[in-house]
């Protein structure tokens, strides 16, 4: 069984990076497709092929030296670039995506749990509950905001340092499945209807 699938696959200068329906992320040189480096997150285990899925279904994120990937029922961890070396891991299960600043990443989890954590620990700096079992999707960062839409439509605002609500909006009332877009200072998103809309950050007083 599986959730989704592969990953969207990641370009860097010379590498192609995906995670896999196995619970395994891989790097391949772009010129010729050979086989740079090849981790597994979790191996699968449980009784029934649902407590055995462990897909790395949301796109890795590369930053500097380090790609960050999340699975469901699985981990999230960072790995070296270059070597493929885990560098941390912890207990996270994700299937929509993370996003990543200066030194923090953001997680949309299983539960739909929006979490923040260190990028060089993994250590979690803080969690919101209030969206639990709202199917939130995959963050973005905005202006300093972590942004997520979900299953009526809302968007929801969070100040990525302290994780307080800033502001909550909704953009029709279709489902919002995909992760919003950032764009020359606009955020995008578009509902399962079809409609797209389209945010500017307001000025800070």
């Amino acid at each position: 069984l599986s959730v989704r699938g592969t990953s969207s696959p990641v370009l860097t200068s010379d590498l192609v990076i995906s995670g896999f329906d196995n619970g395994r992320v891989a790097a391949y040189a772009i010129e010729d497709g050979a086989v740079v480096w090849d981790v597994i997150m979790e191996l699968p285990s449980g009784r029934t092929a649902i407590e055995r899925l462990s897909d790395v279904n949301a796109a890795v994120q590369v930053a500097g030296g380090d790609v960050y990937a999340v699975g469901f029922q699985g981990r999230l961890g960072a790995i070296a670039l270059e070597s493929g070396q885990i560098i941390w891991t912890r207990e996270m299960s994700s299937y929509s995506g993370l996003a990543l600043d200066a030194g923090s990443i953001f997680v949309a989890d299983q539960a739909s749990e929006l979490v923040a954590l260190s990028r060089g620990s993994g250590r979690e700096l803080w969690r919101k509950k209030d969206l639990r079992n709202r199917d939130i999707t995959a963050p973005a960062l905005f202006d300093g905001s972590v942004v997520v839409g979900d299953f009526e439509g809302y968007l929801h605002w969070f100040d990525a340092a302290t994780g307080d609500l800033q502001a909550r909006v909704r953009a029709g009332k279709a489902r919002i499945t995909s992760q919003p877009l950032v764009l020359n200072d606009i955020l995008y998103v578009m509902n399962d209807a079809g409609r797209l809309y389209a945010y500017r950050a307001r000025p800070r007083k």
